[in-house]
C-alpha cells in the first residue's frame, strides 16, 4: 500500500512544485495537498496521511497552531509531521519540536534531500 503524504503549504506554486517533485521521483506515494491549516484539518476527515509536510508561516492558522490541534487529537497521534519552513531560527525550531514535529527541514530543500528525508521518516 502506498504511503500517504499530505503537503500543507500556502504558496500554491511551491505546493504544486513539491507535488511534482514527489511524483516525478517514481515513488508509490499517495499525495494530497492543502493550502491552509484549516483546509488540512478538514481534509483529515477523508485522508489520513502517514506523513504531513507542514509549512510554518501561513496566514490564518499557522503551522504551529495546526500542529497543536493535530497533536491534541488522539485519532491522529501516529501521523508523522515534518516541518518544511524558511524559518531556521532556534526559537521557531524549538517551538515546533515542543509541539510535536518529528523532523524540521528548512527551505530551500533539494529534491533528492527531500525524498531521502521522507523515506527515512517513513522507514522506507
Amino acid at each position: 500500500m502506498p504511503a500517504k503524504i499530505l503537503i500543507v503549504e500556502d504558496d500554491k506554486n511551491l505546493n504544486m512544485m513539491l507535488k511534482l517533485i514527489l511524483k516525478n521521483k517514481s515513488f508509490d506515494w499517495d499525495l494530497q495537498s492543502a493550502h491552509s491549516g484549516q483546509e488540512a484539518l478538514d481534509s483529515l476527515e477523508k485522508f489520513v496521511p502517514d506523513l504531513i509536510i507542514l509549512d510554518i508561516m501561513m496566514p490564518g492558522m499557522d503551522g504551529l497552531e495546526f500542529l497543536s490541534r493535530l497533536r491534541g487529537n488522539k485519532k491522529y497521534a501516529s501521523i508523522k509531521v515534518a516541518a518544511l519552513s524558511a524559518l531556521n531560527d532556534a526559537q521557531t525550531i524549538s517551538r515546533a519540536q515542543a509541539g510535536g514535529v518529528d523532523e524540521y527541514w528548512t527551505k530551500p530543500i533539494m529534491p533528492d534531500t527531500l525524498t531521502s528525508n521522507i523515506k527515512r521518516v517513513l522507514g522506507l
